[in-house]
């Protein structure tokens, strides 16, 4: 059985690319991803991560959070998240 969530995530993402849908398969409410945390989650290149992420930010299904420290790479970074308004619905 689906979870809210689930059936939300699923409904949203038919119009995305295979590239987009990886991207937000890893992205969970309520929590922030590098995109190098990205790439790692979802096992494909950076460079791949960073357009999708970029195409996703510009239609508005990501936004930008704030600067912090990459998991991954141990630098300063600006992480995605689900825009707020995403999750008001989810809560």
């Amino acid at each position: 059985m689906q979870t809210l969530f689930e059936k939300m995530r699923s409904h949203s993402v038919r119009d995305l690319s295979a590239g987009q849908r990886r991207v937000m398969d890893v992205i969970r409410p309520g929590l922030d991803f590098t995109r190098a945390e990205i790439a790692h989650a979802a096992g494909v290149p950076l460079q791949s991560v960073c357009g999708r992420v970029n195409e996703l930010v510009t239609a508005g299904r990501l936004e930008n959070g704030p600067r912090r420290i990459c998991s991954r790479t141990g630098n300063p970074a600006n992480p995605v998240r689900l825009p707020s308004k995403q999750l008001e619905l989810l809560t």
